[in-house]
C-alpha cells in the first residue's frame, strides 16, 4: 500500500474476499433454513403418529374378543377400513387418502365422527393380526383364528412400516392363567400352588 490510498489490485482483492464471504454465509443460512423446514415437517409427522397411536389404541380398546368362526357380527375388515358392532350401532375405522397424505375417519359409538390427520402418510392400510400371521381382510379364510390386533401400515409393499398398533381383549376360557411371557391364556390346574 502507498501513502496516496488502496491501489486497484489491493480493492479487488478485498471485495473479491468480502464476497466469498458473504456468499458463504448466504449459503450457509439457507442450508439452515431447508434442514430446520425438513425438521419441521418430521417432527409434524411424529405428533400426528403419536396422537394417532393414543386415539386408534383408545378406539379399539375393551372390544373383541373377535374371532373368525364368530357366528354373531363380528369385526368386518378391509385394507381400508373397518366396522364392528358397538352401543346400539356400528363404530367403523376408515383411511381416506388426500393430496396431502392419509386422513383417518372414526366413527364413534355416539354417532360422532372424529378425523386424525396424518400429512405425509401415503399408503396407509389396515392389517389384522391374529398372533401367527398378518391377514389384509378380516375375517381371514382360517377358521378359528383370534384378532389380537389391529395395525395401520403406512406406505406401499414392500416398505410398509407400522404407525400404529392396536391390541384387542382375546377370549379367556375360566381356567385360564394367563402367561406374560407368551402373553396368552394356557389351561390352569385346578390346584393351588
Amino acid at each position: 500500500m502507498s501513502d496516496d490510498g488502496y491501489t486497484l489490485l489491493e480493492m479487488l482483492v478485498a471485495l473479491t474476499v468480502v464476497g466469498l464471504t458473504a456468499a458463504g454465509v448466504a449459503g450457509g443460512a439457507f442450508a439452515l433454513a431447508r434442514i430446520q423446514g425438513q425438521a419441521s415437517g418430521a417432527l409434524t409427522t411424529e405428533r400426528s403418529v403419536s396422537m394417532l397411536q393414543g386415539r386408534f389404541a383408545d378406539f379399539l380398546r375393551g372390544r373383541g374378543p373377535f374371532r373368525s368362526d364368530d357366528k354373531r357380527a363380528g369385526l368386518q375388515g378391509s385394507a381400508d377400513q373397518l366396522e364392528f358392532p358397538c352401543g346400539e350401532g356400528a363404530c367403523t375405522a376408515q383411511l381416506i387418502q388426500t393430496s396431502a397424505g392419509t386422513m383417518l375417519d372414526l366413527g364413534l359409538e355416539d354417532g360422532t365422527e372424529s378425523q386424525l390427520p396424518l400429512p405425509g402418510v401415503a399408503g396407509a392400510s389396515f392389517a389384522y393380526e391374529d398372533g401367527e400371521a398378518e391377514w389384509s381382510e378380516w375375517p381371514p379364510s382360517k377358521k378359528g383364528a383370534r384378532l389380537r390386533s389391529v395395525i395401520i401400515l403406512g406406505g406401499f409393499e414392500p416398505d410398509q412400516r407400522p404407525l400404529a398398533i392396536a391390541s384387542l381383549d382375546v377370549a379367556q376360557s375360566a381356567n385360564c392363567e394367563f402367561d406374560p411371557i407368551l402373553k396368552d391364556c394356557r389351561a390352569g390346574s385346578d390346584e393351588r400352588r
